[in-house]
């Protein structure tokens, strides 16, 4: 989607909008594997078809979109979402992420097939701040939610791992 999106300079030709973008997809889907990645959700809808009905809506319209092209080629989409700023949460110390912490529009959660969040502790003073929580808050196909997996960012090589023995207990 990136090349797709990609405009070199605010001179340049206008972005494509979302039915170009599907367009073009649907017509890679048929001769290999396709899988976009769409980071984040908020900057795909900027400028969208609904106009004065906002963000909300952008998402409803973009949401209904992928998930038809899903099923009608079986590509795979991952959409990256940001949460709402919540006053009773703090996400950037680790509060656990439901799915009405999307921002956006209920359509992310109800026409998504699978939702995952990353939940981490960036505040934390000790190896804790590198330790993340994967958790399915969705899964359409078996209904199973909750805590997924543990891992840690090795700061020496950039990657996430499973945590060993010697990591903070968690």
């Amino acid at each position: 989607i990136g090349d797709m999106c990609h405009c070199p300079s605010p001179d340049a030709a206008p972005r494509p909008n979302i039915a170009q973008i599907l367009l073009r997809a649907a017509t890679h889907s048929s001769t290999v594997a396709v899988r976009f990645m769409l980071d984040h959700i908020s900057i795909v809808t900027s400028g969208l078809e609904s106009g004065s009905e906002g963000e909300r809506k952008d998402i409803d319209i973009l949401m209904t979109k992928l998930a038809s092209l899903v099923q009608e080629t079986g590509v795979g989409i991952i959409a990256i979402v940001h949460l709402k700023r919540a006053k009773d949460k703090s996400f950037n110390e680790g509060s656990v992420i439901s799915l009405s912490d999307l921002r956006g529009s209920a359509a992310l959660e109800q026409l998504s097939f699978n939702v995952i969040a990353a939940e981490r502790d960036q505040q934390a003073e000790d190896e804790a701040r590198d330790t993340m929580i994967i958790r399915v808050l969705k899964c359409r196909e078996t209904g199973d939610t909750g805590v997924a997996d543990t891992l840690v960012y090795n700061r020496q090589t950039g990657w996430l791992r499973a945590p060993t023995a010697f990591d903070v207990t968690l």
